[in-house]
C-alpha cells in the first residue's frame, strides 16, 4: 500500500511535465544504444495541432549532472539538457534527454529535471522521489527538421487486455488513470523493436514537428 501511494504521488508530480505520455520506470536505453548528435544542439521551434513553442537543446552541465543517478550520470556527456518553452517563450519545464537507437528507429528518453522544474519539497520526499521516463519516437528528416511521435498508451492497453503481450506494469488511479510500465530495459526494447513500425503504436494527434532556428 505504501509503495502504491508513493507511485500515485509521483505520477501527480510527473504529470505536471509530460501529460498523456506512456511512463516507464526504467530507461529504454543502455550505454551502447546512446547516440549523440551535435546537430540537435540549439533552439527548435515545435508545434502540433494545439500548441507551439521552443525546445532548447544543450549539453548537460556539471551542476545538472549532480542530479542524475550514478549509472546515468556516467553517461551525461552523451545526453542533452532540454528546456521546454511555450509560445510566449515562458519556461514550462526542463528535462534530461538521451537520443537512442533501437532496431532501425531512433527514440528520445525524456525524464524531468527536478531542481530545474522548481519542485519545492522537503528532504524526506526528495529521498523517496523516483524519476519516471517518457519515450518518444524521433524521425530525423534532415539536419534542420525532426518529428516527435508520442507512444499511444491505449495501444499497449489493448495488447495487455487481449493477452497479446506480457509486460509488467502498475495501474495508477490519479490523475488520469493509465499505467506505469515496470518492465526492465531489455523488455522495453523488445516492445519497441516489435512495434516500432506499427503506426497504431503512436498517437497521431500528439506529435511535434520541429524546425531548427539557426539565428536564435
Amino acid at each position: 500500500m505504501i509503495i502504491r501511494k508513493t507511485f500515485i504521488l509521483l505520477i501527480l508530480l510527473f504529470s505536471i511535465f509530460l501529460s498523456g505520455c506512456l511512463y516507464t520506470f526504467y530507461p529504454i536505453f543502455t550505454e551502447k544504444d546512446i547516440v549523440f548528435n551535435k546537430e540537435l544542439l540549439g533552439f527548435w521551434n515545435y508545434g502540433d495541432s494545439s500548441k507551439n513553442g521552443l525546445f532548447e537543446f544543450r549539453r548537460i552541465s556539471e551542476t545538472e549532472k549532480k542530479e542524475l543517478s550514478g549509472n546515468i550520470s556516467k553517461l551525461s556527456d552523451k545526453g542533452y539538457f532540454v528546456v521546454w518553452r511555450d509560445k510566449k517563450k515562458q519556461v514550462n519545464s526542463a528535462y534530461f534527454v538521451f537520443l537512442v537507437k533501437i532496431g532501425t528507429h531512433y527514440y528520445f528518453d525524456f525524464f524531468p529535471s527536478v531542481s530545474n522544474n522548481q519542485i519545492y519539497v522537503d528532504d524526506l520526499f526528495r529521498y523517496h522521489f523516483v524519476t519516471l521516463h517518457c519515450p518518444y519516437k524521433i524521425i530525423l528528416h534532415d539536419k534542420d527538421h525532426f518529428e516527435l511521435k508520442q507512444l499511444e498508451e491505449s495501444f499497449l492497453d489493448k495488447l495487455i487486455e487481449n493477452k497479446q503481450i506480457q509486460i509488467r506494469y502498475l495501474d495508477r488511479s490519479e490523475p488520469n488513470g493509465g499505467r506505469v510500465i515496470l518492465s526492465p530495459t531489455a523488455e522495453l526494447q523488445q516492445f519497441l523493436t516489435k512495434y516500432g513500425d506499427n503506426e497504431k503504436a503512436y498517437n497521431k494527434d500528439n506529435s511535434y514537428y520541429c524546425t531548427h532556428l539557426h539565428n536564435k
